[in-house]
């Protein structure tokens, strides 16, 4: 995924490799049920920082959220 990345942004196809020389093995697939608009009672992971290099995520309708250095949270739009 990394080298598909790296040529997509116009760059050498093994630019990132030197900075993986250990493989990462960890690989989670995750659903989140749509959540109620009172989130005190809603499912999910909570404020976390993903770890490793890339996280993949399909999202169908809006919910995910991203800490902005400002420390306000923005949604992310679904497609």
């Amino acid at each position: 995924v990394l080298h598909a990345i790296s040529l997509g942004l116009g760059l050498e196809e093994g630019i990132f490799d030197a900075h993986f020389e250990k493989p990462m093995t960890i690989q989670r697939l995750l659903r989140y049920p749509p959540q109620r608009k009172n989130k005190s009672k809603s499912i999910g992971a909570g404020s976390h920082v993903d770890f490793g290099a890339l996280t993949l995520l399909y999202q169908e309708q809006p919910g995910l959220e991203i800490l902005l250095p400002d420390q306000t949270w923005h949604a992310v739009k679904a497609p």
